[in-house]
């Protein structure tokens, strides 16, 4: 039986696979609706859920965006932040009038001089100590930024953000944590599924990377009709050190389309290219225009009813 599945990403805590496919398919249903198409019933669609336990696997007893704990920041976070940092100071973004005074304040921002108490590193200082004591301005640089961007930028809230990017630095860094993810997501939805039963995958967020590193390991007999990937970090240039070693458009996926919106603060208008990715064949498109309170919501993007008509026509060709 032919299946449409949603892949949920961050920040997902407290929810259930139920709560998923009802806010998903709101959007989803409305805009089909706008169009004259046929909406998708809940037999259609299947959702796994992993919100919960990523969450617990994810907590730590200290907060970026209060506390001074520059040490304990995971690697991957500072650079999900620096790379966030050079992408609201690029030109891509300087034509949008709601970031052109916040454009401004970052830009001052970066060049404020950061504080290191003096003798932080003992009495003496070699190399290897400068070396840290210059990687621990730039973190405090990061946080800094990220601070500035909990209290301004729309769509990222102090609590939210320093969750969702724990949850994301967790699940690419910890290889036993990311094994537990999919392993539930497979379970869920994939593991009573027959080999030429194809699915229309559509995915958001830390969901497109799940479902990008389970098509290449446990689901690479799983037939894709095609694969939705929205507010995608995928194209990130942080990600590209942990996306898999390809060289060829996965041969189980007959389509793959990425959207975004340029003002994402997680797709960071970064198409899904050969240069991350390792292959061409993806259809991106940033012919979004998501709500002004959350550039990164998927109920935004499901509302589009271009998006919408794709995955209906996608999901009909399923013979």
């Amino acid at each position: 039986m032919s299946k449409l599945i949603f892949v949920h990403g961050i920040n997902n805590q407290g929810k259930s696979s139920l709560e998923i496919i009802e806010e998903w398919a709101a959007p989803l249903n409305d805009a089909l609706f706008k169009r004259g198409l046929k909406p998708f019933s809940k037999d259609d669609i299947c959702a796994p859920y992993y919100g919960d336990f990523l969450h617990e696997k994810s907590k730590r007893d200290f907060n970026i965006f209060k506390d001074d704990s520059v040490r304990l920041l995971a690697d991957t976070e500072h650079k999900i932040l620096e790379e966030m940092s050079e992408w609201l100071l690029s030109e891509d973004l300087s034509h949008y009038p709601e970031f052109e005074r916040f454009q401004m304040d970052v830009s001052a921002k970066l060049n404020e001089p950061v504080y290191i108490p003096p003798g932080i590193m003992g009495s003496t200082q070699d190399e290897d100590d400068k070396s840290i004591i210059k990687r621990t301005l730039h973190r405090k640089s990061s946080i800094g930024i990220a601070t500035f961007l909990s209290n301004r930028f729309p769509g990222i809230k102090g609590p939210a953000a320093n969750l969702a990017l724990r949850q994301a630095s967790v699940y690419l860094e910890n290889k036993g944590i990311q094994e537990d993810v999919n392993k539930l997501v497979y379970e869920q939805v994939f593991e009573d599924r027959g080999p030429n039963e194809k699915v229309v995958i559509v995915s958001h967020s830390l969901g497109t990377v799940v479902t990008h590193f389970m098509l290449n390991d446990i689901l690479k007999q799983q037939p894709v009709q095609a694969l939705f990937t929205l507010g995608s970090p995928l194209g990130t240039n942080y990600l590209a050190d942990f996306n898999p070693d390809l060289s060829s458009f996965p041969a189980n996926i007959q389509t793959w389309f990425n959207g975004y919106d340029k003002r994402d603060f997680v797709s960071l208008n970064s198409p899904i290219t050969r240069e991350r990715i390792g292959f061409d064949g993806v259809i991106n498109s940033h012919d979004f225009d998501t709500s002004p309170e959350d550039r990164h919501w998927i109920v935004s993007y499901l509302s589009h009813q271009n998006l919408a008509e794709k995955i209906r026509m996608q999901f009909d060709s399923i013979s």
